[in-house]
């Protein structure tokens, strides 16, 4: 995926948080998930496995109430 390498102005405390917890998810997982430059941030190989691989998951798992009840759960649709 391309990096996005526009700013946005100073890091809130949430954002400054996000790289350190991306970093835990990378050592959790002993993959790197973003190629890092001073500027810019893209994903790696194993980042899309992982986002397509959650996205399915989460998918089957909103499918999951409609499947096992029909008419009673409208699952949600992500973009």
């Amino acid at each position: 995926m391309r990096a996005n390498c526009t700013s946005a102005g100073p890091p809130s405390a949430s954002a400054s948080a996000t790289p350190r917890a991306i970093q835990q998810l990378e050592r959790r997982l002993g993959v790197t998930l973003l190629e890092r430059n001073r500027c810019c941030a893209s994903l790696t190989g194993a980042c899309e496995i992982l986002l397509q691989e959650g996205r399915a998951t989460l998918d089957a798992t909103a499918a999951a109430p409609a499947a096992a009840w029909p008419g009673s759960v409208q699952s949600a649709s992500r973009p």
